[in-house]
């Protein structure tokens, strides 16, 4: 069902159908499927990210807003997450999502055929501190 094998409880009872426009921070202005990685496949060392469920799935922001915010506090935390910000369409189909209303965070569990690709980007723009 899923494309990942989660934990679990993975995804929680939280996690909705979410259909909008969503906002991906990607390493190049050209995404490619390597800004896709879950983070328990970036770090299958760090055990702790073979349990969490959160692990498992894919941030989106909400807003474009919300992902500059989210590359300002990577690069005060000194581990920038990318340069670039990526404009998709999320559907139901692609899996279940759970919004996190404080900071705009979008964890989504695609579904194991889920026609998701990093080059369906709708709109791409360079992050500046302006």
């Amino acid at each position: 069902m899923w494309k990942e094998q989660l934990p679990d409880k993975c995804p929680t009872d939280k996690a909705v159908d979410l259909e909008s426009e969503v906002y991906r921070v990607t390493k190049s202005d050209t995404p490619c499927d390597d800004d896709f990685i879950i983070y328990a496949k970036l770090y299958p060392e760090n055990v702790r990210y073979q349990k969490l469920c959160k692990a498992y799935a894919i941030s989106f922001y909400n807003t474009l807003e919300n992902a500059k915010v989210a590359i300002k506090a990577s690069i005060k935390r000194g581990n920038q997450i990318g340069n670039y910000i990526a404009k998709y369409n999320l559907v139901k189909e692609h899996g279940k999502s759970d919004l996190n209303k404080n900071d705009g965070h979008i964890s989504t569990w695609f579904y194991e055929n889920a026609n998701f690709e990093s080059n369906n980007t709708l709109n791409i723009v360079e992050y500046n501190d302006n």
